[in-house]
């Protein structure tokens, strides 16, 4: 029962498309900042990342934060991107805002779960300094 019977129980197209690009691609956008930042090559900014008072006091906690978040993150994003493309196939309104509101709810935790480990290890950092 995962894809509607009928045509008129499939979620309307334009909710759909709606749907399916803000998860993905913020899901691309989301992963795309966390490898940078698994691989150091995300620069301490004012854009992307995560910026909290202690990311943003040196280069090294900004680094340092960002290589131990940035696994979650891309969890995240890819799990967001999923999230968007099972909307593809335009299941029923029911199955649509399930997997919508799931797809949020499972990338926001581990977002959530990055912005604590990246506090934490900044932190660290930091008293070391």
């Amino acid at each position: 029962m995962f894809l509607a019977q009928t045509a008129s129980d499939r979620i309307e197209l334009a909710p759909a498309i709606v749907l399916f690009a803000t998860l993905f691609f913020s899901g691309l956008l989301i992963a795309w900042a966390g490898k940078k930042g698994v691989d150091g090559e995300l620069k301490r900014n004012w854009m992307i990342g995560i910026r909290t008072k202690e990311t943003i006091a040196s280069d090294e906690a900004w680094r340092k934060s960002h290589q131990e978040a940035g696994k979650l993150l891309v969890v995240a994003g890819l799990v967001s991107a999923f999230a968007g493309l099972a909307l593809l196939p335009r299941p029923s309104n029911g199955v649509a805002f399930v997997i919508s509101a799931a797809g949020m709810v499972l990338t926001l935790v581990p977002i959530l779960l990055a912005g604590v480990v990246a506090q934490r290890t900044a932190k660290e950092v930091n008293t070391k300094s």
